[in-house]
């Protein structure tokens, strides 16, 4: 009643809100937020293993090893990386098979589309993995640089917040995320079936590179001391 009271008072109503969905496929809440979870996964599994990845080798003592095996630091760190790459490209076909079959998320976009994001969004979170595997001391150090890593991407990489909603330092933060450009690619592809966009794969693109030349030199020089 006290509702009805206050629309009788409205002298003038000038706007009229309505919402129309983008995309018809789209129908529950889940399926926004679908995308994100695939690569907030894939981001942690591959900066998981890779930042456990030389730590555990100078733990153990492989270290040791390089000094009379022909390996260097160069192949090392392909070999890794293509391992990480493969392993993470089965998990991440096993998680878009889920959520598109088991709960029925659209995919609009194409599957190359869907390939060419995920995979650079692994090949940046490896590397990332990397870095932070050079700078630990110890196993303990490394899940714990992990654990920011993941606070980080939940608030800052677009998971509950757009990108464009953030000011000041926090955009550092989200562009220092490989998530924050997995998200929105993955979104555009399986969501929207738009193009890729390609500012944002030549950043993302441009920032696994970068990761990786600093993982290689860290490996090399490294295996160098050894």
């Amino acid at each position: 009643q006290a509702l009805e009271r206050r629309r009788q008072q409205v002298g003038v109503q000038p706007l009229r809100r309505e919402v129309q969905v983008a995309v018809e496929e789209i129908t529950d809440v889940t399926d926004w937020y679908a995308p994100a979870a695939i690569v907030l996964m894939l981001q942690q599994f591959a900066i998981a293993f890779g930042a456990l990845s030389f730590v555990r080798e100078r733990q153990l003592g492989i270290e040791e090893v390089y000094r009379v095996a022909p390996v260097g630091g160069t192949s090392s760190v392909l070999g890794k990386y293509l391992a990480y790459l493969a392993l993470g490209a089965a998990i991440a076909a096993a998680l878009t098979a889920l959520v598109t079959a088991a709960l029925g998320v659209p995919l609009v976009g194409g599957i190359g589309d869907l390939t060419v994001a995920m995979l650079l969004t692994l090949f940046a979170s490896v590397g990332l993995g990397f870095v932070i595997s050079l700078i630990a001391r110890n196993d303990a150090q490394a899940v714990q640089y992990t654990m920011l890593v993941l606070l980080a991407s939940l608030f800052f990489s677009g998971f509950f917040l757009a990108l464009d909603q953030l000011r000041g330092p926090s955009t550092w933060v989200a562009y220092a995320l490989p998530a924050s450009y997995g998200m929105r690619l993955l979104r555009d592809t399986m969501l929207r079936g738009a193009a890729l966009d390609v500012e944002v794969v030549a950043g993302l693109a441009a920032y696994g590179t970068v990761l990786f030349l600093i993982a290689l030199l860290g490996a090399r020089r490294r295996m160098t001391h050894a």
